[in-house]
């Protein structure tokens, strides 16, 4: 079972692939909180008292997932000398 520990491994193996200057730290904060998006249901169980009650629903259906997409697609990813990820 994928842990977030995993999620955040693969993560920065991702923005280990980003070599431009001024991209790679917020590239990597970025995939870091993104690779973890679907646990964040973990922090409904927390208070209800079990980490998993919530957990499997909603943050892993296709739904979230085009949300989330949609919603990281709105950051811009440049960083201050105008320059593109490829």
């Amino acid at each position: 079972m994928p842990t977030p520990l995993i999620h955040a491994a693969v993560s920065t193996a991702a923005a280990e692939l980003v070599n431009k200057p001024g991209l790679k730290s917020r590239a990597f904060w970025i995939l870091l909180f993104a690779s973890n998006m679907a646990d964040l249901d973990v922090i409904p169980g927390f208070f209800a008292g079990d980490l998993t009650r919530y957990h499997h629903h909603f943050t892993h259906s296709p739904a979230f997932a085009l949300i989330a997409a949609l919603a990281l697609s709105l950051i811009p990813w440049q960083s201050r000398d105008s320059t593109k990820i490829p």
